[in-house]
């Protein structure tokens, strides 16, 4: 018969092998997914393609983007975003590095709209977004947002790490000088399936022998 405390150490365990695991995964990060650290000018600047120096990190690949400040509208983190029409359509692009090859991870990020004159532009806003071969088309109705209250979403784009070296890439598909915006970008591991399975395993080893004990 199992006590309470070798219930325990099982139970705990198995949870630290779970996260030994699940930590295993070669570490990488999205640089500068809040655009805090680049150069610019009190509340704003067009940035042109190819811009690689102005956001640390990030390079301005087709057409223009606007950099803007806190001042201009609110960010969803710190005091910077980006607003992925400057007088046109612009595309964003960072190689990120130190993926598992066959592990799965979860692009996340903030997407809203410029609140700037609303009604000369479509409300709808949508941006194409990919990490490598993996892409989909994310989109925004701009519906009472404003300066102050931006209605920031988090959108989320699963993936497959099919390198340890990809590119992630957020493309304005909105005409015009108003379009999607896009703060806090962030790249998560999932849990791998056998660290998963070893950790219900481990929990339903411990709670079978707790019914035991309980039953004696």
């Amino acid at each position: 018969m199992l006590n309470k405390t070798l219930i325990f150490v099982i139970v705990t365990v198995t949870v630290i092998a779970f996260l030994a695991v699940t930590r295993s995964v070669q570490a990488q990060t999205i640089y500068n997914g809040s655009f805090e650290i680049g150069t610019l000018p009190a509340s704003g600047t067009q940035l042109n393609a190819v811009d690689s120096t102005s956001i640390s990190g990030w390079t301005v690949a087709t057409g223009n983007i606007d950099y803007i400040t806190s001042d201009r509208w609110q960010a969803e983190d710190g005091s910077r975003s980006l607003d992925m029409n400057g007088v046109t359509a612009g595309t964003i692009y960072q190689v990120v590095n130190g993926f598992t090859v066959g592990q799965q991870y979860t692009l996340d990020f903030y997407m809203a709209a410029n609140p700037e004159t609303p009604y000369l532009y479509p409300p709808v806003r949508t941006m194409n977004v990919s990490v490598g071969s993996t892409s989909q088309t994310f989109s925004f109705d701009l519906n009472g947002q404003t300066a102050t209250n931006m209605g920031w979403t988090l959108e989320s784009l699963p993936f497959t790490a099919t390198s340890s070296s990809i590119t992630v890439t957020f493309q304005s598909l909105t005409q015009g000088a108003a379009g999607p915006t896009l703060d806090n970008v962030s790249i998560v591991p999932e849990p791998s399936v056998q660290a998963l399975a070893l950790m219900l395993v481990g929990l339903s080893y411990g709670w079978s022998r707790r019914q035991t004990w309980f039953r004696t």
